[in-house]
């Protein structure tokens, strides 16, 4: 997760002014609980234990999904995000170009069911699971795409090809893919950049408990909802997912000139294999689509 000095972070540094709720986040890094677990570990009552997971939830702090546990299905509490970045200060403008790539406008594509792609009124092509919708022109209007398993990759220019680039940075809000939606569904989501692997991020779940901030009122509450923001980092120490590092793959390794692909991929032999959905401007969580920044020296 990445914070900078603005009101839209304000929620998440007033759920973390709490040490009830740091004690919370603590005990569900080590291992997910149900509120009842986390109440008896903290010796609180289950009501006000509520209260403290619902500010972590709103947040984005803590997911609570369905699980196993004991008798029947109880509500599940975990960790949404294993980091936080607090930018303090804003980069000089002329040091960083930053734009963004609309989510449809995909290079190349392998798609495999369950699969489809939506736009911000309808569902394109008109039908779920076929893979012959990703070839659709109307995909360049796509706002919500989803597979099981292959890939997406795009070609992403870069502006000032003759300056040195120390840091490229690229943002998109992401989940699992499952029939429906199934909130505990980890998947191995892979990286690659000009073809090289940068790394893999393992997806926690497929989220539907609640309707996405954006999602449009079309779209069923029974389907995929909403995803997690996540922040690919590549500078010359390696490769990092929200400051968390992936891969010794430095961006001098990477041959970027004056345009590069980046690519995201559930392999075959991905494990697990819980499929991918990419949420772009007007659905899901964050009101954005695939956003890309270029630091300079």
């Amino acid at each position: 997760m990445k914070l900078t000095l603005n009101d839209e972070s304000l929620m998440v540094f007033k759920a973390l002014a709490c040490s009830t709720r740091l004690r919370i986040l603590e005990l569900i890094a080590n291992t997910p609980l149900n509120q009842r677990q986390i109440a008896e570990n903290l010796n609180i009552s289950t009501a006000i234990i509520s209260e403290h997971i619902k500010q972590l939830e709103e947040a984005g702090l803590v997911k609570v999904g369905g699980g196993e546990r004991g008798q029947g299905k109880q509500k599940i509490c975990y960790l949404a995000t294993n980091s936080i970045n607090i930018e303090l200060t804003k980069q000089c403008n002329n040091n960083v170009n930053r734009f963004s790539i609309p989510i449809g406008l995909y290079s190349k594509h392998k798609a495999v069911p369950t699969c489809g792609i939506a736009s911000s009124d309808r569902l394109i092509g008109g039908v779920f699971d076929d893979p012959m919708v990703f070839f659709d022109p109307a995909r360049s209007d796509a706002r919500l795409i989803w597979f099981t398993k292959g890939y997406l990759e795009y070609i992403i220019p870069i502006k000032d090809e003759c300056r040195n680039i120390t840091r490229l940075e690229i943002s998109m809000e992401l989940a699992s893919e499952h029939p429906g939606h199934k909130n505990v569904w980890p998947s191995e989501i892979s990286f690659y950049i000009n073809g090289i692997h940068i790394g893999n991020w393992i997806s926690p779940g497929n989220y539907g408990d609640r309707r996405g901030k954006y999602t449009p009122e079309w779209w069923s509450p029974h389907c995929s909802q909403y995803g997690l923001l996540k922040t690919l980092i590549i500078d010359n120490s390696g490769c990092y997912m929200d400051e968390e590092k992936m891969s010794d793959v430095s961006l001098n390794s990477l041959n970027i000139s004056n345009k590069f692909t980046f690519r995201m991929a559930v392999e075959e032999d991905a494990n697990p294999a819980g499929g991918l959905t990419i949420f772009g401007r007007g659905f899901g969580d964050y009101n954005q689509d695939i956003e890309v920044a270029t630091y300079y020296e």
